[in-house]
């Protein structure tokens, strides 16, 4: 399996269409938790943070774009 893949369920898990529904349901509503949007989006939360960390440039615990 490749290691971006979800070694319990063996389905992949930072796929297109799971980053691009978390762009959307971050768009709709900013202020809810990384645990509420991973509920919403069926995908573990740990998945979600990563994400926001490596796709978004997001700050994991405060949420905030990373400044370069």
């Amino acid at each position: 399996m490749s290691p971006e893949s979800n070694t319990e369920s063996g389905r992949y898990v930072r796929i297109p269409e799971n980053i691009q529904g978390l762009r959307l349901a971050v768009q709709r509503s900013p202020s809810r938790s990384a645990v509420r949007h991973a509920a919403a989006l069926r995908i573990s939360d740990r998945t979600v943070r990563r994400i926001l960390h490596k796709d978004f440039n997001f700050i994991p615990t405060r949420f905030k774009l990373l400044s370069c």
